[in-house]
């Protein structure tokens, strides 16, 4: 661990990382349910701790751990047509967004995770609703758009569930196609935010310790996705949501 990490680690405390992790198992087993929403309600309790810059790199280390097992738990479901078809306009979108988001300043990105977290609760339930049906050369610039969010948000996976609904997946082939595309983008933004030092050994420990608390809340996500219906988890998601990107807009224009 360098001097920097266990610095990090000794400002936040073990009561704050304690209920860190507690939001990330709580966060994994909402993602692995629905496929979003994860890192959108981490991203609210960790913004206090590490600050607003450091959200979306963070974030996607924890997000990052949880996609890879994520990617084993439902590996026999995974269509890889639409997920390549997917990331073939999505990753050149990630690298420029990503590229982007390393000079905006904090205001800037609070207003811009409010904005979308604010936005991501009718977007998808509107997305749901219009049962679109799409052809695979459309899902290319689909993923170019959801390249450009998530290169600076989190949660861009608001796009990819419904395109997949779309392109014809059902069931765990959506969640499974979901990882593989959410696992391919959040290795493109660590690669680009570790290359101009957004990532710091700080960050990557603390983003790697939140990743490993949601690994059980994937297994757990898994049980109840075969037992439970989704609409009260989903409901209570969206509320927290919304919660925090008034958060976010509080913090962007208060100053």
């Amino acid at each position: 661990m360098t001097g920097e990490a266990a610095l990090l680690l000794a400002e936040i405390g073990a009561a704050q990382l304690a209920l860190l992790a507690a939001v990330a198992f709580v966060a994994a087993t909402v993602s692995g349910m629905s496929g979003v929403g994860g890192g959108l309600l981490l991203a609210i309790f960790i913004a206090p701790v590490v600050g607003v810059k450091a959200v979306v790199p963070t974030v996607g280390v924890a997000a990052l751990i949880a996609h890879v097992v994520r990617v084993w738990v439902y590996r026999d479901a995974i269509v890889w047509r639409p997920a390549l078809m997917m990331l073939a306009g999505g990753i050149p979108a990630t690298i420029l967004s990503a590229r982007l988001y390393v000079d905006l300043p904090a205001d800037a990105i609070a207003a811009i995770l409010g904005v979308f977290l604010l936005a991501s609760v009718p977007a998808r339930r509107l997305m749901v609703r219009r049962d679109l049906r799409l052809r695979a050369r459309s899902l290319g610039p689909i993923g170019v758009c959801f390249g450009l969010l998530t290169g600076t948000t989190i949660g861009g996976g608001v796009l990819v569930i419904p395109a997949m609904l779309g392109a014809g997946l059902t069931g765990m082939a959506v969640l499974a196609t979901d990882a593989v595309i959410g696992f391919a983008s959040l290795i493109t933004k660590a690669v680009v935010f570790g290359s101009f030092d957004v990532l710091t050994p700080g960050l990557l420990l603390i983003g790697g310790l939140l990743g490993l608390c949601m690994i059980p809340g994937t297994y757990l996500a898994r049980w109840l996705v075969m037992r439970t219906p989704l609409h009260v988890h989903v409901a209570a998601m969206e509320a927290v949501v919304v919660l925090g990107a008034c958060s976010f807009l509080w913090r962007a224009f208060a100053g």
